[in-house]
């Protein structure tokens, strides 16, 4: 028996939107924030309060771009790095808190990444703009 052909085109997308993520925002993210700033703090500082605090403030910062972001007045801009910092220092401070907590900057890309939320959000998109059947 072979399986049904949509699910073979799921499962094709998945691997694809594995990969994509984890090679366009997964990497990158994992080696800026928990391989550099998050150590460099830590061991500067000797804190892993401030450690975790910093890694939370560096992932906002590295989402300071993101299209939605709105840059054209002042009130907007404040708008704009409030959400940032509502929407992305918690996440930040988390993928922080695992590497301080492990030692090991892998551990929030392995444990979250490789299962969600781009591989379950994203794989129809992928299915989609790729043609995968």
């Amino acid at each position: 028996d072979t399986p049904h052909p949509r699910l073979q085109g799921r499962a094709v997308g998945a691997v694809i939107a594995l990969v994509v993520s984890f090679l366009g925002t997964v990497l990158p993210t994992l080696v800026m924030v928990t391989a550099l700033v998050v150590p460099l703090v830590l061991r500067a500082s000797g804190s892993a309060a401030t450690a975790v605090v910093s890694g939370g403030l560096a992932y906002a910062a590295l989402h300071a771009f993101d299209g939605w972001t709105d840059y054209r007045s002042l009130t907007a801009a404040a708008l704009s790095a409030a959400l940032l910092v509502l929407q992305y220092l918690l996440p930040g401070m988390f993928k922080a808190l695992l590497t301080v907590r492990t030692g090991n900057v892998w551990v929030h890309a392995w444990a979250y990444h490789a299962v969600a939320p781009h591989v379950w959000a994203d794989t129809p998109l992928i299915v989609r703009v790729f043609g995968v059947r």
